[in-house]
């Protein structure tokens, strides 16, 4: 390993390679705790594979919401009125609010900061003050999609 900015060994691919089982020694107890193990997990493991985040049952009828944390991005996974599941970064396009703190169920997405309102299916609704913006179209602001599988 090769010394990064703050003099620490830093990752490279090569530190993981697979050896002969022969050879075969057991990982060194950083491995679980040195944090930059969790960020090279996070970003080559949990933010390029398919990550649980609720089940079925949570989001049963149209409104019922989740929000989590995958990778260290938040989400919120949303049943629409039309009963299709989506999932969203759960930040407003407007200054980055949480548009839901918790699970729940609700007829609209509302950002806490600024009142922008979402529906369901993630387009935006209503924008307080904005009615008389010039270039301003609200469907150029719709959330921000999450691939999704059920």
């Amino acid at each position: 390993m090769s010394p990064d900015r703050g003099g620490l060994p830093r990752l490279k691919a090569a530190d993981l390679r697979v050896r002969p089982l022969a050879r075969a020694e057991t990982i060194p107890s950083a491995w679980y705790t040195d944090p930059r193990f969790h960020a090279l997990d996070r970003g080559a493991v949990f933010a390029t594979t398919w990550q649980h985040v609720a089940d079925a049952q949570q989001l049963a009828h149209p409104g019922d919401h989740v929000v989590s944390d995958v990778a260290g991005e938040p989400i919120i996974v949303v049943r629409g009125q039309d009963r299709t599941l989506r999932a969203f970064y759960n930040v407003c396009r407007h200054r980055g609010g949480p548009l839901a703190m918790k699970d729940g169920r609700a007829d609209m997405l509302i950002c806490k900061y600024h009142g922008w309102t979402y529906r369901l299916d993630g387009m935006l609704r209503g924008v307080p003050h904005f009615n008389h913006v010039e270039l301003f179209d609200k469907r150029d602001y719709g959330l921000t999609r999450v691939h999704l599988a059920e």
